[in-house]
């Protein structure tokens, strides 16, 4: 408890305090605000004009990079458009679709014959469309085709619609084309770039009211989107910024009367666009008469809240010595709530609180006079007594938990601190420790504790129930529920690289007789022999799989025909190689085992689907089987 002595304050200094710090506190406020109108009106325009330089070059870098994915792309399709290729019917709809399902700025991709008909397309709904010539080169003269020209913007969704009404809503698009040589005739790749992708990113990045963004044709002077239109007469800008790329492919100019647009514009190195970004002076001012007035808005509820604050603190101050007093009284109320005990110098129990008697149980005439041994639960030695004591006889407060005994020979929990207090000349008189129950605490800790061991021996059940659905019992080797997941991550549709894979079918020849003449347990045993020859010749990342009786599949995903062939000539070998040992009768017999393995390669995984690799591995199979046997037939997937 403390005295009222102990504190010591000066009335008149504390307010004399109390102003300067509010005049300082105003002064740093305003003074903030004063230099922060300062520079908002000589760093607005700089700091506009450096955010469109930036935005610019960004943006510009944004459209060069997706034009080139678009030109590497309609340059890919274009290598593999054969006449053969469209003959077979193998620049389907769905595989161009495919091709740019992953591109969000081609909206369609469509093949072109020199009638203007399209004849393949990524959309359905564009088969069959003519288009007309304005949408194609000029197919007079020779035409690169290694060369991607970009066209016209339509007022449309897609090839299918044009000639018909514009659609509501701001929907268009770009077109891009690309020749592809079919003997005496031009066919053309036409690519419907998806307008809306670039205006939705600019959406995102231009929150500005004060500046548009445009992107052009300088070829032809054409406006191809833009975002937020605000600058009016745009095209007389484009005019100027045409001409000065002729001379200079980046730059920044002011333009419109008195100057008050700002224009960076950056001309594409490998594209005819050019990205230009203006910002409007005028606006800005606007905006930053809106920043000013916030600012003053903001110094004024500073000031206010500067004041009530000190005003707070004041009358804070005003209650502290009244609430010291509190202090001590709630102190005795907690000592009267608490377990209290107080010993002399002795270690003699002097004084205890009520709650100290209700949890353990005695009366205040059994406990007074007497040393706290008494309570002694036996869980701890008298070396841990020896240094508690040691520490709290020098003077030093000790701190800790352990078990004491109730009368009634129960056993309770406290959280202990045992303060020494001292006389004037520093010597411990008396020890006043104050006690928590925690018994519950413990208790709750222990359940707990116990909890958590029954959730991770739970967690280890459920891992183990896993294993076992994707294992096969009996060889130990996966299962056709593994196989299929491990497929379906072995030929995903999103994989960017495309990797060679194999897959192979083995059928231990003559199997039946095994267990028609030794029974199924020598069966069993030939079946796991085989399964762990087989599984230490393949990699970790290949799979190995019972398929069913004594039928097994391996994936080899990244793995060459050729590569394959090796794996399976191994396998074959080693399952012949040596005879497996079996028990017959109490006898020990040795069964010679071969296998006919069936293996089919593809280049492309991700154009087919699962079962039909494996349906052509389970034909090659048969075809070992009918060739005789204990032999390897390899095929290439269609």
């Amino acid at each position: 408890m403390a005295d009222g002595h102990e504190f010591h304050v000066e009335p008149k200094k504390f307010r004399l305090f109390f102003t300067a710090l509010l005049l300082v506190g105003l002064l740093v406020i305003w003074s903030a605000f004063v230099i922060g109108v300062h520079f908002e009106e000589r760093s607005e325009e700089e700091s506009l004009k450096n955010r469109i330089e930036i935005n610019t070059l960004m943006l510009e870098d944004h459209v060069s990079r997706t034009l080139d994915a678009l030109v590497a792309r309609l340059k890919s399709v274009s290598a593999i458009t054969t006449p053969s290729s469209l003959r077979e019917g193998r620049l389907s709809t769905g595989m161009l679709y495919k091709l740019i399902s992953e591109d969000h700025v081609i909206r369609s991709i469509s093949l072109v014959d020199d009638s203007g008909r399209v004849v393949a397309s990524s959309l359905e709904r564009n088969d069959g469309k003519l288009l007309p010539d304005s949408m194609l080169p000029d197919r007079s003269g020779q035409l690169d085709a290694s060369e991607v020209r970009f066209g016209q913007v339509f007022q449309n969704r897609d090839l299918y619609d044009v000639g018909s009404p514009a659609p509501s809503g701001d929907v268009k698009f770009w077109v891009a084309t690309a020749a592809v040589p079919m003997g005496q005739k031009t066919y053309h790749w036409v690519a419907v770039i998806n307008l809306g992708f670039f205006k939705n990113l600019w959406a995102r990045i231009d929150n500005d009211d004060a500046t548009e963004i445009g992107l052009f044709d300088y070829q032809g002077q054409n406006l191809i989107s833009y975002h937020d239109a605000m600058v009016p007469h745009f095209d007389k800008v484009v005019a100027t910024i045409v001409n000065t790329v002729k001379s200079r492919q980046r730059g920044f100019l002011d333009f419109g009367e008195g100057h008050h647009l700002m224009v960076a514009y950056r001309t594409s190195l490998t594209h005819p666009v050019i990205l230009a970004i203006a910002g409007d002076r005028q606006r800005l001012f606007a905006q930053g008469a809106k920043d000013r007035q916030f600012l003053a808005t903001v110094a004024v509820i500073a000031s206010l809240l500067v004041f009530a604050v000190l005003g707070v603190l004041y009358r804070w101050y005003l209650r502290y010595e009244a609430s010291v007093i509190e202090m001590a009284n709630q102190a005795k109320a907690i000592s009267a709530h608490l377990m209290v005990s107080e010993s002399a110098q002795n270690g003699k129990i002097i004084r205890v609180s009520d709650t100290f008697l209700e949890v353990s149980g005695y009366s205040r005439e059994e406990v007074i006079g007497q040393y706290h041994g008494m309570f002694n639960s036996g869980l701890y030695s008298k070396e841990f007594y020896r240094s508690l004591w040691n520490t709290v006889s020098s003077g030093n407060i000790w701190k800790g938990i352990f078990r004491n005994r109730k009368k009634a020979g129960g056993y309770y929990w406290v959280n202990a601190t045992i303060v020494p207090f001292t006389d004037a000349w520093g010597k411990v008189s008396r020890y006043v420790c104050f006690y928590s129950d925690i018994t519950e605490a413990i208790a709750l800790s222990e359940k707990l504790d116990h909890e958590y061991r029954l959730r991770e021996e739970l967690s280890q059940m459920n891992r183990d129930l896993v294993t076992d659905l994707n294992t096969d019992p009996l060889t130990g080797v996966a299962n056709r529920r593994a196989l299929d997941s491990f497929t379906r991550q072995a030929i995903a549709p999103d994989r960017k690289l495309t990797q060679p894979m194999s897959v192979m079918m083995l059928d231990l020849d003559k199997f039946k007789s095994v267990n028609d003449t030794y029974g199924h347990g020598a069966g069993d045993a030939v079946l796991r022999e085989v399964a762990r020859r087989w599984t230490q010749q393949i990699r970790t990342s290949d799979m190995l799989a019972r398929f069913g009786g004594e039928e097994f599949c391996v994936v080899l995903p990244q793995t060459s025909s050729a590569q394959a062939q090796r794996v399976a000539e191994k396998l074959r070998a080693v399952t012949a190689a040596t005879p497996v040992e079996i028990m017959h009768n109490d006898t020990p017999l040795f069964l010679n085992v071969t296998v006919s393995i069936g293996l089919v390669s593809t280049d492309w995984p991700q154009h087919l689907e699962v079962k039909s690799l494996l349906q052509a591995a389970d034909e090659a199979l048969y075809e070992a089987k009918r060739g005789g046997r204990n032999r390897v037939v390899s095929r290439r997937a269609a």
